[in-house]
């Protein structure tokens, strides 16, 4: 019973030995984390914590040179096509995601944070767009390129036949569309305009002309007044004989009469007297209404109506004609007044306006020029050149570039085409674009994805070398563990080895429980001490020759 109780008592105690042991090992492994210290004098500090750099340097080291190393990343990257894979994915969640949205204008797809880019984006495409128009229209084989341009697109121009390319029924539709467009327009408040500035400017000019009226008016018009005296000559008498069955000319003339009587008698005695006693003995108004009618007409027509009278009546009123057409142009101009003017030019311009809107001049309008359309529908452009153009299709050609090229290369037209470039960089970015899917098919955004994905893993591929060869994985880890304070990383390595450190203090245990089973039988029996002693000696010799 002694011995049992001795050899429980060592067991116990080498037990508790091994595991506190064990523990205070663990424990000076992590703990403490900062130094203990005797003044200036440093007793004793975690392994881990005390070796923080040696650990970076270590794990460092192994993590460039044997685990991530350059060619080891190549291959997994590239031989083993995880970025290819890895891309792809991600090109794919990014269309479908892009496809999806609804995007009010261009610039909107673009995310808030890319404003700043948005914009250089724009600024850039503006700037490169003025140079592009720039250069183009100042490139010396650009009057090659315009020339061989219109010589291609006129080629099948000039055989067509005018009828061709421009049928009858569209002629006749755009005819009646222009003659009902030119009525809308004579007859509003434009033309009118226009046409009483167009007699203002012609009147200026006729007021400086020194030619006689003669030689302005053409032959045929000058043919036709020279027989106004005759007609004029015969016109009056039968002008007089009709004058006569007007009851209110012949009122007029009754109070004319009646009225120079009166002044006759004002001024003269003797006609006073006479025309005195006239009206008294008589019915004096009806007696000149009767003489004006039955007297004073008659007689007025037959001597208009002789052949003296007619003669010297014709070489009357030649002779004031000849002398209205042989004064100056601007001298008769001249003579109008600024009220006869208003009112010639407003009359002009009222009666042009009404000939031009009227359905008589719309219908010859359109007869003559439908008919010159059908005098043209059957030659070709080239004859319809050659014909009322006097020039060969060729000429036509490097006219047209040639005027082309020095209108293109105006300031203006350069000016313009910036502005021009400007604004459409604008509208593009304002354009209404909706969702993609619905403006292209599943095909074209599956053809954009693969192009896109290929484009970006290609240019990694091209870039992954030079990067890797540029990283320097050693001086990362290394910074990455230095920069842990002594708790994080304490906590780092525990966490990592709290199973095995459990199972240390538990083998410390198990071999103090050992060591205890082995003093007490030392202790019991004094020949067993060296026995065992020689089997701890072979053990231990045994671990550090395994080690």
């Amino acid at each position: 019973m002694d011995m049992l109780l001795v050899l429980l008592k060592n067991i116990i105690l080498s037990t508790l030995h091994g595991w506190v042991g064990a523990s205070l090992a663990v424990f000076m492994f992590f703990r403490p984390l900062k130094p203990w210290r005797i003044g200036r004098v440093r007793i004793w500090q975690g392994v881990i914590p005390a070796q923080q750099a040696r650990i970076a340097e270590a794990v460092s080291g192994v993590v460039s040179s044997e685990l991530l190393t350059p060619q080891a990343l190549f291959d997994y990257l590239v031989r083993e096509q995880a970025l290819e894979r890895r891309v792809q994915s991600t090109m794919h969640d990014l269309m479908a995601s892009v496809a999806g949205n609804e995007y009010p204008s261009v610039e909107s797809m673009f995310p808030p944070s890319a404003a700043g880019l948005k914009e250089e984006l724009k600024t850039r495409a503006k700037e490169a767009l003025v140079r592009w128009t720039v250069k183009y229209l100042t490139d010396p084989g650009v009057e090659d390129w315009l020339r061989d341009f219109l010589h291609r697109q006129l080629k099948r121009l000039w055989q067509k036949k005018m009828g061709e390319l421009w049928p009858e029924e569209r002629a006749e539709a755009a005819l009646r569309r222009f003659l009902e467009d030119v009525a809308v327009y004579v007859s509003g408040p434009d033309f009118r305009g226009a046409a009483l500035r167009l007699i203002g400017q012609a009147h200026g000019a006729l007021c400086g002309q020194a030619v006689p009226l003669r030689d302005v008016l053409p032959q045929p018009l000058r043919d036709e007044v020279a027989e106004w005296p005759a007609r004029l000559a015969q016109v009056l008498p039968e002008l007089i004989m009709r004058l006569q069955n007007s009851e209110e000319v012949l009122e007029r003339l009754t109070a004319v009469i009646l009225d120079i009587m009166e002044q006759l008698k004002r001024k003269d005695p003797m006609a006073r007297l006479s025309i005195g006693l006239f009206q008294f003995f008589s019915e004096y108004q009806t007696e000149v209404k009767d003489f004006v009618r039955n007297d004073m007409f008659p007689r007025l027509g037959e001597f208009l109506s002789s052949p003296e009278m007619r003669k010297w009546l014709e070489q009357y009123i030649r002779e004031q004609a000849d002398a209205i057409w042989d004064r100056p142009v601007g001298e008769l101009a001249s003579g109008l007044d600024a009220e006869q003017l208003a009112q010639a030019s407003d009359w002009l311009a009222g009666r042009l306006s009404g000939w031009l809107a009227g359905a008589g001049a719309q219908a010859w309008l359109g007869e003559f020029l439908l008919g010159r359309y059908r005098a043209m529908a059957g030659y070709t452009v080239a004859e319809l050149c050659g014909r009322y153009g006097g020039t060969a299709p060729g000429k036509v050609e490097t006219s047209l570039a040639r005027y082309g090229l020095d209108l293109l290369r105006q300031h203006v037209t350069v000016r313009f085409l910036r502005l021009a470039a400007r604004s459409l960089v604008d509208e593009v970015a304002n354009y209404p674009v909706g969702r993609l899917r619905d403006r292209f098919s599943p095909e074209t955004l599956e053809k954009v994805e693969v192009m896109s994905a290929g484009m970006i893993t290609t240019y990694m591929k091209n870039k992954i070398p030079s990067f890797l060869e540029e990283l320097d994985l050693k001086t990362i880890v290394r910074a990455r563990i230095e920069s842990y304070s002594t708790h994080e990383l304490v906590d780092m390595f525990q966490r990592v080895t709290m199973n095995s450190l459990q199972k240390i203090e538990i083998y410390g245990a198990v071999i103090g429980a050992v060591m205890g089973v082995f003093f007490g039988l030392a202790n019991l029996r004094a020949d067993a001490f060296w026995f065992i002693a020689a089997l701890l000696a072979f053990v231990i010799g045994l671990l550090r020759f395994v080690k």
